[in-house]
């Protein structure tokens, strides 16, 4: 079964709906643009937005309409090769560049800073919908760099040597667009030193440094650069001139003066102090030490210094030695020669004391055994007699009175007598005597030997060879045996 064709009206009616339909889709998504004379606007020059459109599908009239902060400014359109506008605002100008380019200029005398941040579009002369207008521009003031400061802002500024400072760069805030930065020691360009961020460096500075012009240099908009300077003012220490060892003799005068090559400030106190010496100190720059003395000799360190601005102290120093001369006398020689003459004396004076004593000791002791010994001798004498008086009791018993000779036997009193004798002779003898008597040289007369008389068997008789006493006879007898 076939569907009934449609009728001439309608294939026409469903040919322009699918041609709109084609043209809305090709439209949709579409925005006019709208473009500036340049990306910043300068003060007191011309800027120009030009708003770029198409017709709408179903529109003829070519124009559009300019907006700024959502008020409308003009409506420009293009008709028959003629450009017509109504006008709001009579601040800005207008034209048309083409029958789809429109313009607003803002004038010269009128690009003040009362444009900075407005924003503005451009639609189709009629409400169509967003899809026939530009999106929303802001517009910005290009401001150049007309100020350039450094921080710390003193000229000079002073610095330490050695130390470690930041130094900044100041623009005037509403510079559009931002500035270039660019740092210069003398005509040394030190950009490198300042990172990243270029707007502030770190510098230390040294004594070559002083006196010179650190610059920050800034520029935008193509435009000539501004400056910021300061003369540098760097504070530094003196320098000691080095030193050299000094010999000087004993006795003279020491003088000596410490130089230094001023720093910055250039007042500079000088003193002098004794290494290992914490007592010894001497202010100025000449070390003076009269009528020198060998204890004198060592090291010697000359300080140099001066004071900062901010209080901080800048020193410096060099060591000398000095080396004390001195000759050793002939008094010096002979008062050693006597303490080592004396030295030896004393110790052979102690060693014959020692040996004195020893053979003090050692004598005293000989003494005594030998006194011990004459004591001993002497019990035995005494044994003896009274063994000879036993002797002649028995010899009176077998004798007669009339026989006796010069020889004769005692009797029992006359034994008793002589051993008295002995005794009372014997105690008269000091320990002394027998003493010196046992350390004589003895030449001992051979005593009479007792022998027996052959017809009388028992007796003793005496030989005629001594006439010394019994006493003696027995004393001797006893220290030889």
């Amino acid at each position: 079964m076939k569907l009934p064709q449609p009728s001439m009206f309608k294939k026409r009616f469903m040919l322009i709906s699918l041609c709109l339909g084609l043209l809305g889709t090709t439209t949709e998504g579409q925005e006019y643009n709208l473009t500036g004379s340049s990306k910043y606007a300068v003060l007191g020059k011309d800027f120009t937005w030009t708003c770029g459109m198409f017709v709408p599908p179903g529109e003829a009239t070519k124009g559009v309409r300019f907006f700024r902060n959502n008020v409308l400014c003009a409506i420009v359109e293009h008709t028959n090769g003629i450009c017509l506008y109504g006008v709001q605002n009579t601040r800005y100008t207008y034209g048309c560049s083409s029958p789809f380019s429109y313009i607003l200029t803002i004038p010269a005398e009128n690009m003040t800073e009362y444009e900075e941040g407005s924003m503005w579009l451009c639609q189709y002369s009629f409400d169509l919908g967003v899809r026939f207008r530009s999106l929303v521009v802001t517009l910005h003031l290009a401001v150049d760099v007309h100020n350039v400061s450094l921080i710390p802002s003193d000229n000079p500024m002073t610095l330490a040597e050695g130390v470690y400072y930041m130094v900044r760069c100041v623009v005037n805030s509403n510079a559009v667009p931002a500035p270039t930065i660019t740092w210069y020691m003398g005509s040394t360009d030190i950009t490198n030193m300042a990172g990243s961020n270029a707007s502030s460096i770190i510098i230390t500075v040294n004594r070559e440094h002083n006196n010179r012009t650190l610059e920050c240099k800034a520029t935008n908009n193509n435009k000539p650069s501004k400056t910021g300077a300061t003369t540098l003012n760097v504070e530094y220490p003196p320098s000691v001139i080095p030193l050299t060892q000094k010999e000087t003799k004993e006795g003279q005068d020491f003088l000596i003066s410490c130089r230094a090559t001023p720093g910055n400030p250039i007042t500079t106190m000088f003193w002098w102090i004794k290494v290992n010496d914490p007592v010894f100190k001497q202010n100025g720059s000449t070390l003076q030490l009269p009528y020198i003395q060998r204890h004198n000799s060592g090291t010697y360190k000359c300080i140099a210094e001066n004071t900062y601005s901010n209080g901080w102290k800048g020193t410096d120093s060099q060591e000398m030695v000095v080396n004390v001369l001195y000759i050793q006398t002939t008094s010096n020689t002979r008062n050693q020669t006597w303490e080592v003459v004396g030295s030896v004396a004393g110790v052979l004076i102690v060693l014959t004391l020692a040996i004195v004593l020893s053979c003090f000791v050692h004598r005293h002791f000989t003494l005594i055994c030998n006194i011990g010994f004459q004591r001993r001798s002497t019990h035995v004498k005494t044994a003896d007699l009274i063994e000879e008086k036993s002797n002649y009791t028995a010899m009176s018993e077998q004798e007669t009175e009339n026989e006796r000779n010069p020889y004769d036997v005692l009797s029992p009193t006359e034994s008793s007598n002589q051993y008295e004798a002995i005794q009372m002779k014997e105690s008269q003898k000091t320990d002394a005597n027998t003493y010196e008597c046992l350390n004589k040289p003895e030449n001992i007369t051979p005593c009479d030997n007792p022998t027996k008389d052959s017809n009388k068997p028992g007796i003793l008789k005496k030989t005629d060879a001594t006439s010394s006493s019994n006493t003696e006879e027995y004393t001797n007898t006893s220290f030889v045996n």
